[in-house]
């Protein structure tokens, strides 16, 4: 798993503030096999990466049919694996 079990999510969803919990964000979108297929036929690209020692940001742009996620990532270097402990996202829709 990516985030670590103590990972916080926010963002800006419809014009309005969110703050999740993992368990939270488990909760609301239940990720589930289909779900998964979808979201790897999502084109991700990574546009920058600061890293300094142990600590890394990462945004991200997942350009899905109607809108545009940039997600920005905080991760650590815990234990010897990479974990985001946090994620902040917004998004743009696309024009028709």
């Amino acid at each position: 798993m990516a985030f670590h079990p103590d990972a916080k999510l926010y963002g800006i969803w419809k014009g309005k503030f969110e703050a999740l919990t993992m368990p939270q964000w488990y909760e609301e979108f239940k990720p589930q096999e289909n779900q998964a297929v979808k979201r790897a036929a999502v084109p991700m690209r990574i546009i920058s990466i600061d890293l300094t020692g142990d600590a890394a940001v990462v945004r991200t742009e997942l350009d899905y049919p109607k809108r545009v996620f940039t997600d920005y990532l905080s991760l650590l270097k815990i234990g010897g694996a990479w974990k985001i402990v946090n994620k902040i996202y917004t998004y743009k829709d696309k024009q028709p």
